[in-house]
């Protein structure tokens, strides 16, 4: 291995998951550089899920490994080789322990890697997205290995009710998106596969020229119908990333998605008063939704 974390990530990567698998991380270092033929490793400081190191491979070039802490990243794996390396940055190989207690994969290096959240324009983000949510979905190939959107948020829900019995407000806020949820799957109920997570910070620029952009990750892959992504995205443009939460943005996001995707303008509030709700936990900006979306919420 042609790589040694300095004491500063070293320390990094035991604060945020442990000593455990620090030593996890070693061994994978070991067995991919060897196994990919990576050079040049370099700790990305800024991580949530895992580990992750830009390099080089003899056998594919500019490269990303990232490694988690138990094999879950080879459902990641499976997502992004059903894109193949269209919208979604494309995947090369996965490699897991003997004992399933990590997970690794080497993925393509999108330069220059801005993201989207970076473009200071509303619009241009609005139209990046839209272009990016127009020509997404596909059907999977490996239906059998997803979770569906649905036991998902289903789940979610029933947990925040009765981990929370004494936030009365909460509780109601989190059965009141359920059944507007359930309803809305009546009819909505197409079975794509669908990236649940799809905001800014995980759309990248491929410099290429054309203004193409990627997809970075695939983590939260389940199956469902698309329309149910459109609510992260408002909720990344809107609350996420607002040091101020402004009911005349989340208008102008509402009314431009309407005519890009050509979704509903109450649809998109529905989708963006669930997704409000569902794994926030944040009262003070879920009022602020539901006070933006209005009557659709009573």
């Amino acid at each position: 291995m042609n790589h040694t974390l300095t004491e500063t990530q070293k320390n990094k990567i035991i604060e945020h998951s442990g000593n455990g698998f620090y030593l996890q991380v070693l061994q994978a270092l070991e067995i991919c550089s060897e196994k990919w033929k990576l050079s040049e490793l370099s700790f990305n400081d800024d991580y949530s899920v895992g580990v992750i190191f830009f390099c080089k491979s003899e056998l594919y070039g500019d490269c990303v490994l990232k490694i988690y802490d138990d094999d879950e990243i080879e459902l990641e794996y499976n997502a992004l080789c059903e894109y193949n390396g269209d919208s979604y940055v494309k995947a090369f190989e996965y490699e897991k322990s003997s004992d399933i207690t990590w997970g690794a994969m080497l993925i393509e290096r999108i330069y220059p890697g801005e993201t989207l959240t970076d473009e200071p324009s509303l619009e241009k983000r609005l139209a990046v997205f839209s272009e990016l949510f127009n020509g997404l979905y596909v059907e999977p190939k490996k239906p059998t290995i997803y979770e569906s959107y649905t036991k998902w948020l289903v789940d979610t829900a029933d947990y925040m009710v009765s981990e929370h019995k004494d936030n009365k407000e909460l509780c109601v806020h989190a059965l009141k998106a359920k059944e507007m949820y359930l309803e809305m799957e009546a009819v909505y109920d197409k079975k794509l596969l669908i990236h649940t997570d799809l905001h800014s910070d995980n759309i990248i620029s491929c410099g290429d020229g054309n203004g193409k952009y990627k997809i970075i990750d695939f983590n939260k892959a389940v199956i469902g119908d698309p329309i149910f992504e459109t609510g992260m995205f408002v909720w990344g443009e809107c609350c996420y990333h607002s040091s101020e939460l402004d009911a005349d943005k989340a208008e102008k996001v509402l009314e431009y998605l309407e005519k890009s995707i050509n979704i509903s303008n109450r649809i998109l509030r529905q989708c963006f008063y669930i997704t409000a709700v569902i794994g926030q936990w944040d009262i003070g900006r879920i009022e602020f939704v539901e006070s933006a979306v209005g009557k659709i919420v009573e």
